[in-house]
């Protein structure tokens, strides 16, 4: 009985998930970037002790961290944008880009846009090869959804904010469903780096054998 209602589940969140949604990597975008299994992203940046009471808040705040140290480290490529405030000029708020490295000229391309998009400018000046959400690595499903429903001009505002209830289980079940391969995908690379770490330990080489860095970290596919 357990096990039929586990599948039901399954089915149910997998019905879900092939829906276009609004916002498809929302609160994940840290652990996609990690993983390799998304392009490009932006976070705003506050100082590392700052805590919020929004969940979202806090959760992206600790992701922008993990982002960073992978920086560090030469994992992801970073740029900054900063957005001003013509009636508060002294603050600048700042929003940290991340890219795989193989994204660099596409990282390029998202931050020339944001300079524009960020602080009132014209955009028409930074022309981008396509839409925005392909460059953040969503459906083509979720582009056309977002673009020609919730962001149609005639939709009525009480019937858009109806569409956006309604889909939430939708993003929910997608959420989830790129969190369990993103376990699922380094689950299976531990598994080989133990196995190779095994085979060393039993077959030492009197030269260790030379590994070549992939220059593409591509695996799959705001913000």
């Amino acid at each position: 009985m357990v096990y039929l209602l586990m599948s039901i589940q399954s089915i149910k969140s997998r019905f879900l998930a092939s829906f276009p949604v609004i916002g498809p990597h929302a609160d994940i975008e840290a652990d996609l970037m990690l993983a390799g299994k998304k392009p490009i992203t932006w976070v705003f940046v506050a100082p590392d002790e700052a805590r919020f009471d929004d969940p979202r808040m806090q959760r992206q705040h600790e992701g922008r961290k993990r982002l960073d140290k992978a920086v560090e480290e030469g994992r992801l490529i970073a740029i900054d944008v900063e957005q001003r405030y013509d009636e508060h000029p002294e603050y600048v708020g700042v929003y940290r880009h991340y890219a795989q490295p193989e994204n660099e000229e596409k990282l390029k391309q998202v931050v020339a846009f944001n300079k524009q998009a960020f602080n009132g400018r014209d955009v028409s000046q930074v022309e981008l090869d396509k839409d925005m959400g392909h460059y953040l690595g969503y459906r083509r499903r979720d582009i056309f959804f977002f673009n020609n429903v919730i962001n149609a001009p005639l939709l009525p505002e009480g019937l858009r904010d109806v569409i956006i209830r309604f889909n939430a289980p939708c993003q929910q079940a997608l959420g989830e469903k790129l969190l369990a391969e993103v376990k699922k995908s380094l689950d299976t690379t531990a598994k080989k780096s133990t196995k190779f770490t095994i085979g060393e330990n039993k077959a030492p080489r009197e030269t260790p054998p030379q590994i070549k860095k992939s220059t593409n970290n591509k695996k799959t596919p705001s913000p």
